[in-house]
């Protein structure tokens, strides 16, 4: 038997016992798990709110602060409980923007001197 042939056969054996054990599973385009209760009704308020933003303009600000606030938290919370330090450490790093981490695209100039 040929080596291309072993390496088919091999490959087949290895799709097959996946589609047994594992199976797929197709997400639902609306599947959010980060949406907890409170996020979902600071979200609703602030959408309820966006219909009247001409009339009720610092109320939707507020509302809009109070759930990108809420998600936050719980962006947090879910950083705390993760296994990998690599992703805590990859979120610092991304929130301290120092020059030497900046995007090689985008300049950097705030009251820095050299």
């Amino acid at each position: 038997m040929k080596l291309n042939d072993r390496v088919f056969r091999f490959n087949q054996a290895l799709i097959e016992a996946y589609n047994i054990h594992v199976g797929k599973v197709k997400p639902g385009t609306h599947a959010k798990p980060w949406i907890t209760p409170t996020v979902k009704a600071a979200i609703k308020k602030r959408n309820r709110l966006r219909a009247k933003v001409r009339t009720h303009r610092a109320e939707w600000i507020k509302a809009c602060k109070e759930a990108k606030e809420e998600r936050w938290f719980n962006f947090l919370a879910d950083l705390e409980t993760d296994p990998d330090p690599s992703k805590v450490w990859q979120t610092i790093r991304s929130l301290c923007v120092t020059p030497d981490t900046n995007f090689s695209n985008e300049a950097l100039h705030h009251r820095y001197e050299l």
